[in-house]
């Protein structure tokens, strides 16, 4: 999940998340260097999350590296409002 200071949909969200009955092995979260509590808060939640700087962010390019950093055979990408 791409994110930057996603805090205000996460309310939603993480609950959306927990509830999936299909629940994935890894979620990785790559964080656009927020300023909000979105870093911690999928933290809590027991995500995994990288931190990038703005000028890093891509929407392709930021996904396929994100898809570089897990060992899986099927990705399931989201948006922060999803």
């Amino acid at each position: 999940i791409p994110t930057r200071n996603a805090e205000r949909y996460l309310d939603h969200l993480l609950p959306a998340l927990a509830a999936q009955t299909l629940q994935p092995d890894e979620l990785l979260v790559v964080d656009t260097h927020s300023q909000d509590a979105t870093a911690a808060r999928f933290r809590a939640f027991g995500a995994r999350v990288e931190v990038i700087q703005p000028q890093q962010f891509n929407h392709g390019g930021t996904r396929r590296w994100a898809s570089r950093q897990v060992d899986a055979e099927v990705l399931m990408f989201l948006t922060q409002d999803a």
